[in-house]
């Protein structure tokens, strides 16, 4: 995996955009730290900062290759699983690689297909080939997002990178807020209504975001941004037989562990003992000749910790089948360094965060790190593709949405509280704009209404929601909590063939009856015989874990409360100081009323329809956004915090 950057101007000479990229390479650094290179040809300049894993020794980039008589130069930050497959087509027609890498077959098939290229693709990539016939650069990303790739076009330069503070080595590209990635961050986020779709844009004003399934073409004539894939491409509801279903999934998940260990590089996995993460564990630790590695969040003040429990009932029953197969390592946090690594993981996102389970997320990372390992798989995307959130999110059971109207209109219930939470004078300008209502029409057109038109199903179209909203949320903070440790992350349930057959599934076949766990049904009994039954059969949906110890929440509002006392005087030009400081009071009430071992009562998802509760993650998204205006945004603090 790497870390990708480029320029492309024909008023800024080839010295200075070699000088200005391999500054941005350098910052990305953290994402390939085993080579840095850049190149230049014609009017583009583009670098790489790569992590090797495939070819380690000859695929160096960027990559120039010929083909036809036309000459490409890629960066490239991505692994294609059918790479070999695809590469095989073009031996035997005579074309001649250097390397045995799946870049150079990926500009290979820009070359010879142009813009349909990434059709061919089944995995995560984000990359940038410079096409010197026609003096154009496409930038590709992944059908779902997994790989992230901004840019900003200053009208005299075109400019892209893997994370947006690579950007700012650009002298007159400003640190400046996005407002409208602002208020989408409340709405969204610290509401928790829906899931987290800031996607075309990032917080700083100007840069952006390409959407997952997309291309961008640039040249000097302009740009413009082309879909070349979504969910509505797929066929859906196709499957009428449960029994076989079962052996499908289980075959295609077994295929996509495969493929995700193609590699040099040790490989190891993110186990929290709960049903997605166990079965690719199994998977992998099956796959190993030698023995897996694997990291599992725990809290130290925590009594009754679920995920430690069975993550360690699943280590052992793996090396109950084959001794010596499997290593479980757990990643310890207690109350005094649970915040330690705020800044640092706000610095890795490049933007404020509103979930306090990503603090664990990235410890967890450094753990796997300090093992050894360069690749970790995770079992992100099962929920979104088995209907794992059945239980609990809007639109499924709480409440259940009928028409996607409703779901436009329960969560507009929530616009009071963002409202309150912005400084007034800044509110009125957004709100008064309808841009809230906007935004809200928008997500529900863009992301639901299609699905439910076109399926007539509303399980199917709130799957599809998820699929596009939270999802890629999910997969951006993996990306950073990997990569900020030069890990690769990689998700063998989001592999193009699983997403496909998941798809087909009628969603109702993975909701369950009373008794028992309701969700993602059809993917327990796929894995009836590669875990224990104590996992597959009876361990329900948990997210990942946040401490049980309700000291750890006091510490947040303590710490936000500091924040607040010591913020640049900049932020609340945004945000309203008195309401912050009620909420706070309110939160320190209600934990009064808790039992010290009571955490989840602090976390506890608040349906759309209901009156909204003041919850940690309220409190953490306001300190994480005012951390952020110092760490990314530059803006200095009124007093010094030590």
């Amino acid at each position: 995996m790497c870390g990708i950057a480029g320029i492309v101007s024909k008023r800024i000479d080839r010295g200075e955009r070699e000088a200005l990229t391999w500054r941005m390479v350098q910052t990305l650094r953290h994402r390939g730290p085993d080579d840095q290179q850049m190149a230049s040809t014609g009017c583009a300049t583009l670098g790489v900062a790569r992590l090797s894993i495939v070819d380690r020794a000859a695929a160096k980039q960027p990559m120039a290759f010929e083909l036809g008589g036309k000459h490409g130069l890629i960066a490239y930050n991505g692994e294609v699983y059918n790479f070999l497959n695809l590469r095989q087509e073009f031996v035997e027609r005579g074309v001649r690689f250097a390397t045995y890498s799946d870049t150079e077959l990926v500009l290979a098939s820009h070359l010879q297909h142009g813009h349909r290229a990434p059709v061919l693709f089944d995995g995560m990539f984000a990359y940038a080939v410079w096409d010197a016939a026609s003096e154009e650069l496409i930038l590709v990303r992944d059908r779902l997002g997994i790989k992230p790739l901004f840019y900003v076009d200053l009208g005299d330069a075109f400019l892209f990178a893997s994370e947006p503070k690579a950007l700012f080595h650009h002298p007159r590209l400003a640190r400046n807020l996005d407002p409208t990635a602002m208020l989408e961050y409340f709405l969204h986020g610290a509401t928790f209504a829906s899931g987290y779709v800031t996607q075309q844009r990032s917080f700083f004003d100007r840069v952006r975001q390409l959407l997952p399934g997309h291309f961008l073409v640039w040249n000097s004539h302009g740009s413009r941004i082309e879909r070349y894939w979504s969910l509505l491409d797929e066929p859906s509801g196709s499957l009428s037989d449960r029994e076989a279903a079962q052996e499908h999934i289980a075959e295609e998940i077994h295929q996509g562990v495969q493929a995700m260990l193609m590699g040099e590089v040790p490989v190891g996995t993110a186990l929290s003992g709960g049903l997605d993460s166990s079965l690719i564990t199994s998977e992998a630790a099956a796959a190993c000749s030698g023995e897996l590695v694997s990291a599992c969040i725990t809290y130290r003040e925590d009594h009754n910790d679920t995920d430690a429990h069975h993550a360690e009932l699943l280590s052992k029953w793996l090396n109950r089948r084959r001794p010596g197969s499997h290593h479980l390592e757990y990643t310890r946090l207690d109350e005094q360094t649970y915040l330690q690594n705020l800044d640092e993981m706000i610095a890795a996102f490049d933007e404020p965060h509103w979930e306090i389970r990503q603090l664990a997320m990235f410890e967890n990372y450094r753990t796997l790190a300090r093992l050894g390992q360069t690749v970790v798989l995770t079992g992100e995307g099962a929920d979104e593709l088995f209907l794992g959130y059945y239980q609990k999110f809007p639109g499924f059971r709480s409440p259940q949405i009928t028409k996607p109207a409703d779901f436009a209109a329960i969560w507009r219930q929530r616009l009071p509280l963002v409202k309150q939470l912005l400084a007034p004078a800044f509110a009125s300008r957004l709100l008064s704009t309808e841009l809230a209502n906007d935004l809200i029409d928008h997500t529900v057109g863009a992301y639901l209404l299609p699905y439910w038109q076109t399926s007539g199903d509303r399980l199917r179209a709130v799957q599809a929601w998820y699929m596009q909203t939270f999802l890629p949320w999910l997969l951006m903070v993996n990306d950073r909590c990997s990569m900020a440790h030069s890990l690769e992350g990689r998700f063998p349930f989001l592999a193009r063939r699983v997403v496909t057959l998941a798809w087909q599934l009628p969603p109702e076949w993975n909701i369950g009856d009373s008794g028992g766990p309701q969700e993602k049904v059809l993917l327990r009994y796929a894995s009836r015989h590669r875990l224990p039954q104590e996992i597959w059969q009876h361990r329900a949906k948990s997210p990942l874990p946040v401490p049980q110890d309700v000291a750890y929440h006091r510490a947040i509002a303590h710490r936000l409360a500091v924040e607040i006392e010591g913020a640049p005087s900049e932020v609340w030009d945004w945000l309203n100081r008195d309401a912050i400081v009620q909420m706070i009071s309110c939160f320190r009430e209600r934990v009064d009323h808790v039992g010290s071992y009571e955490g989840d009562a602090l976390m506890a998802y608040i349906p759309l329809g209901d009156r909204p509760v003041v919850r940690t993650v309220n409190l953490f998204a306001i300190l994480s956004f005012l951390r952020w205006c110092e760490v990314c945004l530059g803006l200095e603090p009124k007093r010094s915090m030590k």
